[in-house]
């Protein structure tokens, strides 16, 4: 079974479904497929860096963002409040160079506000081109199709009324996203050492 591409994905499911008549629903299955590896997908794979000079408190998010890797200015790498803890942070009007960062909405605030224009470097990790007739192949695909294939079939299953097969596929989904995440964990911090967050003062 081949599964390099969409068009060969698109027939593995339906050859597993013995269906010929859900073309359009197999393409929704893998999309909402896409949207489960978004929020729950980790990999260095993903990880894009983008610039951003602002002298204000906020700054946009890139579209294709779904979680920071690392942020910094200069050589200042920001840490990450939670919101509450920058709305502490904020009220005790602490000035200075930018040493935090928290998300509110679609911005990342900097903590303290800057004073004059400052250069935000992101590595954040990015969304996974989605699959399509005209962007057949990316790089999730190639390097795990089982993910794709067990998560698109977990879409399947229940617009097939087939509860049965639904907890089988979720587990295998569930454990070759885990084992596709612990890979990556394990080869970026291979040969380094950990080094433990100091508290926020």
């Amino acid at each position: 079974m081949a599964l390099s591409n969409y068009s060969e994905l698109q027939a593995a499911i339906a050859d597993w479904l013995n269906r010929t008549d859900l073309t359009n629903q197999i393409k929704d299955f893998i999309r909402l497929a896409e949207a489960r590896f978004n929020r729950e997908v980790k990999v260095h794979e993903q990880i894009v860096r983008k610039t951003a000079t602002s002298r204000a408190q906020y700054v946009a998010l890139p579209t294709d963002w779904t979680g920071a890797e690392n942020l910094q200015v200069g050589t200042q790498k920001l840490e990450y409040l939670t919101p509450t803890r920058a709305d502490d942070y904020r009220s005790a009007k602490i000035v200075g160079p930018v040493r935090y960062y928290t998300i509110i909405g679609n911005s990342i605030e900097l903590l303290p506000t800057p004073t004059s224009d400052v250069t935000v470097e992101m590595a954040y990790y990015a969304e996974i081109p989605p699959l399509s007739d005209t962007n057949p192949t990316n790089w999730l695909l190639l390097k795990a199709p089982d993910i794709y294939y067990y998560g698109a079939l977990c879409h399947a299953a229940p617009f097939l009324n087939d509860d049965q097969r639904l907890v089988t596929l979720a587990s295998l989904t569930t454990t070759a996203i885990a084992a596709l995440n612990d890979e990556s964990a394990v080869n970026s911090h291979s040969g380094s050492t950990l080094i433990a967050r100091r508290r926020l003062a």
